[in-house]
């Protein structure tokens, strides 16, 4: 039993990321990255859990939200995510492109406490930006930031330090 000392803290994990069962190298990838992107985020192993118990994790977390990756075929297909109090689903977004940085160059995926903003965006992929906010991001300077633009669906380029990390295509 591990039990934090005076002075610790532990800090609040805000949304929990998992995937669909039996995942594939390119889908715990991008939970990687979802991981590293997303602030206050922590990426749990399905393993065997059915959903009742990922939900169980979150709330002694203490997590507003629980997001579910669903794959198909080895791929990242779609984005489910729940409020973890009402266990009501917020948002549905099927992944239309993908792009990691691990497909064509080394990532390194330090886990540090980070903020993500948005930066540019675009009215047509308002569901996409609510999403980018419910899950922390904000406006303002950051070193991780989301630039949303469209282009036959709402495309999100993550950046941290001007490097791209991962562009997504999201269509709701």
């Amino acid at each position: 039993m591990v039990v934090s000392g005076p002075g610790k803290h532990i800090p609040r994990v805000r949304t929990i990321i998992t995937s669909s069962r039996d995942t594939s190298a390119r889908a715990r990838s991008f939970l990687n990255y979802l991981e590293y992107i997303f602030p206050s985020s922590l990426k749990v192993n399905r393993g065997r859990r059915n959903l009742d118990e990922l939900f169980r994790i979150a709330e002694i977390l203490k997590s507003d939200v629980l997001l579910l990756t669903n794959v198909n075929k080895g791929n990242p297909s779609s984005i489910e995510v729940f409020d973890v109090s009402s266990r009501d689903l917020l948002y549905h977004f099927l992944i239309k492109s993908l792009r990691l940085k691990s497909d064509y160059d080394k990532a390194n995926l330090a886990n540090n406490k980070r903020e993500l903003c948005i930066k540019d965006t675009v009215q047509q992929c308002f569901t996409v930006n609510s999403f980018l906010v419910d899950l922390g991001a904000k406006r303002g300077k950051c070193e991780t930031i989301a630039v949303i633009w469209f282009e036959n669906e709402c495309k999100i380029k993550f950046m941290n330090k001007g490097d791209e990390l991962l562009t997504v295509g999201l269509e709701s």
